[in-house]
């Protein structure tokens, strides 16, 4: 009891590790995409940020299902563990694209719906993908107060750094975008904490709505084993999540570094050629 006790603590701990990490990444890749300084940079980073999204959402319903269920072993099929990540890396693209060009209360409310519907797919598409026996009944109740919750938990996390474009270059140089920068980047923080914290709630309602203790085995526990996709999804994804934050912080620095030294000097003003009359 004691280590099984440890472990669900371990696999706690790492769905936490996973989904503050996915927020705060593909906040960080939404930012890049709404500056939109060229069109080649704009779309990368809609794309990084839909698929660091996707793949920490699946990421973190697989250790939730390796959490649950301990007393036999699982598995995933193949055809449908690729399914279900490509499948829901579409779904985060048309919600990265509305929030990186709109920042209106509209495109908030969307994105919200979008992101509850991706996170309660994510839970009920992986259960189906390892295809438990004798059969999952649903409870209709936790789900809707799953999907109450993460409405409320996104449309705040959303909201919070729905402004956040970061700071541009140019400008006057007063220090003003300096001291905006500040603020902004505490709502982005507390913005991905509270997204990361919200779809890791949500799924764990999901997942209990399947009531998954009274199932009995798994189809595909001989073709992708839950062991093998846990230990990928709690050390390899956060080692590449990472490595992605690192890269966000080193883009940021030199953005800032460039656009302090391309700024506006006024002792350097042109001077304005007068024209002499020919008499």
């Amino acid at each position: 009891m004691s280590s099984n006790h440890e472990y669900s603590i371990i696999l706690w701990l790492a769905m936490a590790v996973v989904a503050v990490m996915t927020g705060h990444v593909s906040l960080g890749w939404l930012q890049m995409a709404r500056r939109r300084e060229t069109m080649t940079l704009g779309w990368r980073a809609q794309l990084l940020s839909a698929g660091t999204l996707a793949t920490g959402v699946c990421a973190t319903a697989v250790l939730g299902l390796t959490n649950e269920i301990a007393k036999y072993p699982i598995g995933y099929g193949s055809v449908a563990a690729a399914v279900l990540w490509l499948g829901h890396v579409l779904l985060a693209l048309p919600l990265v694209a509305l929030l990186s060009i709109y920042r209106r209360w509209w495109a908030v409310a969307v994105a919200t719906l979008l992101m509850t519907g991706m996170v309660i797919s994510a839970g009920m598409g992986w259960v189906w993908g390892a295809g438990f026996r004798p059969g999952v009944q649903w409870n209709l109740r936790l789900l809707a107060t799953a999907a109450a919750l993460m409405l409320a938990g996104f449309a705040c996390a959303w909201w919070m750094t729905r402004n956040d474009r970061g700071s541009r270059s140019g400008g006057s140089g007063s220090g003003r975008s300096g001291s905006s920068s500040e603020p902004q980047a505490f709502l982005r923080l507390g913005g991905a904490v509270l997204l990361g914290l919200t779809v890791m709630v949500g799924l764990q309602v999901v997942l209990g709505a399947a009531d998954l203790q009274v199932q009995r085995g798994s189809v595909y526990r001989n073709q992708v084993p839950g062991t093998l996709l846990s230990l990928a999804c709690g050390v390899l994804v956060p080692l590449t999540l990472s490595v992605m934050a690192m890269d966000l912080a080193m883009r940021r620095k030199s953005r800032r570094r460039s656009s302090m030294s391309s700024g506006f000097h006024p002792e350097k003003r042109r001077k304005r050629r007068h024209r002499v009359r020919a008499l």
